[in-house]
């Protein structure tokens, strides 16, 4: 009798494919792995696996080799290892956008981006460069959002930097001292052509005579010469009143008006009897 034994080829064979970052080891036992390793069951005896076919993409890297570029499947031992390096040419774009505000009003044509282009695998955040603190003439820097500007910011962020306008004192103070300027150089003007120029202060408050013939009583100028009779003397009063460049009507209420007018008439009168003394005599 003869016994007859049948083979065939196996089909349930098996090979693992790994995905690992290259290294200088000698051998594949430090590798990073990039990936979940692949496992493929069902497969035939002496099948060619073409290694080239089971490399996948990877964000951030490239193949750039394998253990072996063809396996002839075995019973055991049947393993591909694809081997990456980190891809230079993957990059993205990475930026932040810096606003500048005048008095709580965004300058639109004043918004800066920052951009800059990195390896795709490095993090989302980017070098914050220096914000403009002196950017505006006449604007005070008052404070940036976030308070403290980091040194390097997610990307997508928003600087945003506030102003707000001056209040120069300067310029007021010497805009009160101009006008203070003109108010002596017109007093100057209205006590020029007097040939007495011996000046003090009278005892009545805010009255300072200039000269024997003219007073100034708050701030009006009164010449006692300028008339021979009451009424004229009072015409003439209310005409220096007018021409004096130093009135400053919302100061005057008409009670002072009235004191200074009876003043005046007293001063006229007295100035009266002294003339018809000197007449006489």
């Amino acid at each position: 009798s003869k016994i007859k034994v049948y083979y065939e080829i196996r089909k349930d064979l098996k090979y693992t494919v790994n995905y690992l970052l290259l290294d200088e080891d000698v051998d594949d036992t430090n590798n990073v792995k990039l990936h979940e390793s692949k496992e493929v069951d069902k497969q035939t005896y002496d099948e060619i696996i073409n290694a080239e076919d089971e490399a996948i993409e990877i964000l951030g890297y490239k193949v750039v080799g394998y253990n072996s570029e063809i396996i002839k499947l075995k019973v055991t031992g049947n393993v591909i290892n694809i081997y990456y390096e980190i891809d230079e040419d993957q990059t993205k774009e990475l930026k932040y956008t810096v606003e500048y505000y005048k008095d709580n009003e965004l300058v639109e044509e004043d918004t800066q981006i920052e951009k800059v282009t990195v390896q795709v695998l490095e993090p989302d955040e980017l070098e914050v460069s220096k914000v403009d603190k002196e950017k505006y003439e006449g604007y005070n820097f008052i404070k940036t959002e976030p308070k403290d500007i980091p040194e390097k910011i997610q990307d997508g962020s928003i600087i945003k930097v506030y102003y707000e306008s001056q209040k120069d004192d300067t310029i007021e103070e010497a805009e009160e001292n101009k006008e203070s300027k003109e108010d002596n150089d017109t007093n100057k003007e209205n006590t020029k052509g007097n040939t007495n120029t011996d000046s003090y202060t009278d005892s009545y408050i805010g009255n300072t005579t200039i000269n024997n013939n003219t007073t100034i009583i708050n701030n009006y100028i009164i010449d006692s010469n300028n008339s021979n009779n009451s009424s004229a003397k009072e015409k003439n009063i209310s005409q220096n009143i007018e021409k004096s460049s130093n009135i400053k009507t919302g100061d005057i209420n008409i009670e002072r008006i009235i004191i200074i007018i009876a003043i005046i008439v007293f001063i006229n009168l007295i100035q009266d009897i002294y003339n018809k003394k000197s007449k006489k005599i």
